[in-house]
């Protein structure tokens, strides 16, 4: 057993330990089972703590939820902006594309967790952290836009928040759309169903480079 999760967490660093240790089980069986087939109880077993010890550190499944959430997304927006901020002068929209998907590279579970979000948002979780879960996410959100503005020169200002919000709903429908049952994987093993076999990342950025060529080179505006 974990030594942090054999013995009672006493100071500061050993229950930022067993936060964490709560958060990769619940990580782990969301990816797994969903998230409305899994349990706080669940989450403990999996954990190796009390169900009550969960409790100490999240209110609600919802609320671990939310904190996976930012967790994913703090690193993956994190690691984009540090790409951009590497980038001189201008990128065509091919380089452009080829930084985003390389910085979404092992984002599975940050996919997963966004293709609910939406839904997870909408129960048993206050409007406080609602709130302040949205505001931390557009504070990173609109720094990077900010920088993709500059990379890439045909957006107008404010367009780039348009852009990733297009991106988010991508992201959003490639992760439902390429989310299989037993009995749907042993489907598309028929030779006859090859057009429904769908990978995530080369069928997200071919949508987004089909979307994004046409913001460059059509007479369409970005603007919502």
């Amino acid at each position: 057993m974990n030594e942090v999760v054999g013995k009672r967490a006493t100071n500061a660093a050993q229950k930022n330990a067993r936060r964490i240790i709560v958060l990769e089980a619940a990580s782990a069986l969301f990816v797994e089972a969903g998230f409305f087939d899994v349990s706080m109880s669940m989450i403990a077993k999996k954990a190796g703590v009390a169900k009550g010890t969960i409790y100490i550190y999240f209110s609600s499944k919802e609320e671990i939820f939310l904190a996976l959430c930012t967790k994913e997304l703090d690193a993956w927006l994190l690691q984009l902006d540090e790409e951009l901020k590497k980038v001189s002068g201008t990128l065509d929209n091919s380089e452009f594309i080829e930084l985003l998907r390389g910085s979404f590279e092992n984002k599975g579970t940050m996919c997963r967790l966004i293709s609910l979000m939406h839904i997870v948002l909408e129960k048993n979780v206050s409007y406080d952290e609602v709130l302040a879960f949205k505001r931390h996410l557009l504070g990173l959100t609109l720094r990077i836009c900010e920088r993709i503005e500059t990379v890439l020169p045909f957006l107008e200002k404010g367009q780039g928040i348009s852009l990733m919000t297009s991106f988010h709903c991508l992201v959003v429908g490639w992760s439902q759309m390429t989310e299989t049952s037993p009995v749907l994987e042993k489907v598309l093993e028929n030779p006859d169903m090859a057009p429904f076999n769908f990978g995530l990342e080369d069928s997200l950025f071919g949508s987004f480079r089909m979307m994004l060529d046409g913001a460059k080179f059509a007479d369409v505006s970005l603007k919502s």
